[in-house]
Order: structure tokens, then C-alpha cells, then sequence
């Protein structure tokens, strides 16, 4: 292995060991926060540390009773931010501007569901510390300023309007692919349930290149956003290829028939 191979092959261990970690520490997160129960001591409550009902156990009791607290059901949103994070430091951005307009992002995103969620979801829920909303401290703090000039509508419109922005900018969305996707699962979904009631196939658009599923292309934002490079060229490598598409078969149902191979082949 000469010197070249080595430094290629240390740079790509440190980097799926530091994308591993990012995704078990994202995790780690996630299942404190499902666990949470409300006996359990932790930030906003301190008891007797008996039987521990969360499932990462005293720090992870904790963990989720800081961030319910803090951010309310946003701070399931928080739990991704480890993943996130590790993945921007994996691709390496040399570009600043870019880190500084992804932070902006984020302190526009959180804050924004706090405002939106502190409005709509009250307190008392089991999944939530006593007397929390579901925006949490930062969303009640935000609302009380916010709704006596703006008013309720005005202060959710806003709290709307700021976490569209940052979720564009975190994830790095087009809008436009995103409604033009929607847009096709809608007709997929009614071609679909037509032909379920009618019995008969609705006519396809002709294409020759290989079709992706309705799932494949709802989820291709997202997974552009959060997904590695190397990880999709893997999932790319190992998926299923739809088979090739037949030429009369599509002429066919494009022009009503009911064609079967024997008539366009000899």
C-alpha cells in the first residue's frame, strides 16, 4: 500500500467512523426522547433515583427531560441535528458562507416550530414535563412577546414563514421539485385508485428511461439533503432496477389497444 492508498483509505475510516457516530449519537437521542416518562428525575424534576423507565437510563432521563423542556416536540427535530451536523463536516464545505447560512438556518427553523407549535399544542401531555407546552421554554418566551404586537394569527403566520425558510435552507429544498413530486404522487395515487375500481389500466406516459416508484421520488429531496454521497452510491449500486421498458407495450396502452407481444414481434 503506498503512501497515496494509505492517506485515501485513513481519510475515508475517519470519515465513516465520524458518520457513524453523528447517526448513533442522533439515535441515542431519539430513543431517550420516545422513553421519556414523567417519573423519572431529571432536569426540570428531582427525586429519588429509583427505577428508571427510560431506555438509555439516568442521562438519558435527563437528556430528553432538558430538551422537551427547552424546545417541546421540536426537540425531535433537535435529535437530528447530530447527523446533520457530522454530515456537513464529512463533506467538507470549504466555502464559509455556506456554514454561516446553514447556522442562520437552524436559528431560524427551531425557533420558528417553538412559535408555531407553543401556540397550537398546550400542555399537559404525557410525552411532555409538567407545565411545558408544545413549544417548550423557548417557544413560550418568544410567543409572549410576539402575539401582544402581533397577535395570534399574525405570531403563526411568522413562526410559519421562518421555519419554511430555514428548513429550505438546512436541507437545501426546491420548492418547485418538491410540489412538481407531490404533484406526481397525487396523479399516481388517483391513476392507481381508478384502475383499482374500473379494472381497466389507465394509459402511462411514454418513457423510454427507467421509472422511478412514487416512494422514490417523494423521498429524492430528503435524501439529497441528508444522505452522503457514498451512502447513495451504494443504495444506487444495490437497489432493484425496474426492467427495460417495451416500446409497443407503451405505444400500445398510449393509444387504448390491448397489444401483447406476440402482434409487434415476429
Amino acid at each position: 500500500m503506498n503512501e497515496s492508498t494509505a492517506q485515501l483509505w485513513y481519510t475515508r475510516l475517519i470519515r465513516e467512523v465520524t458518520w457513524l457516530f453523528g447517526v448513533a449519537l442522533s439515535i441515542f437521542i431519539f430513543l431517550a426522547l420516545l422513553s421519556f416518562d414523567l417519573e423519572d428525575p431529571g432536569w426540570s424534576y428531582q427525586g429519588a433515583v429509583g427505577d428508571v423507565h427510560n431506555a438509555i437510563g439516568p442521562v438519558g432521563a435527563f437528556v430528553s427531560d432538558w430538551l422537551l423542556s427547552w424546545f417541546g416536540y421540536a426537540a425531535f427535530l433537535v435529535a437530528w441535528l447530530p447527523m446533520i451536523l457530522v454530515r456537513w463536516v464529512v463533506r467538507g464545505t470549504p466555502d464559509g458562507r455556506i456554514w454561516i447560512a446553514r447556522a442562520v438556518g437552524l436559528m431560524l427553523l427551531i425557533p420558528g416550530l417553538c412559535i408555531v407549535l407553543g401556540l397550537h399544542v398546550g400542555s399537559g401531555s404525557d410525552w411532555l414535563p409538567i407545565g411545558t407546552t408544545g413549544g417548550g421554554i423557548l417557544g413560550g418566551v418568544l410567543n409572549q412577546g410576539l402575539v401582544g404586537d402581533f397577535g395570534p394569527t399574525g405570531t403563526a403566520l411568522g413562526g410559519l414563514l421562518l421555519s419554511l425558510i430555514g428548513l429550505t435552507v438546512v436541507f437545501s429544498l426546491s420548492w418547485p421539485d418538491v410540489l412538481a413530486t407531490v404533484g406526481y404522487v397525487m396523479v399516481e395515487a388517483g391513476r392507481s385508485l381508478s384502475g383499482m375500481l374500473t379494472g381497466k389500466s389507465q394509459p402511462s406516459q411514454l418513457s423510454i428511461e427507467s421509472r422511478r416508484s412514487w416512494l422514490g421520488r417523494l423521498l429524492a429531496p430528503m435524501n439529497r439533503a441528508i444522505l452522503p454521497k457514498s451512502v447513495r452510491n451504494t443504495l444506487t449500486k444495490v437497489a432493484p432496477r425496474p426492467p427495460e421498458a417495451d416500446v409497443a407495450q407503451i405505444e400500445a396502452e398510449l393509444l387504448g389497444l390491448k397489444a401483447t407481444r406476440d402482434i409487434y414481434r415476429p
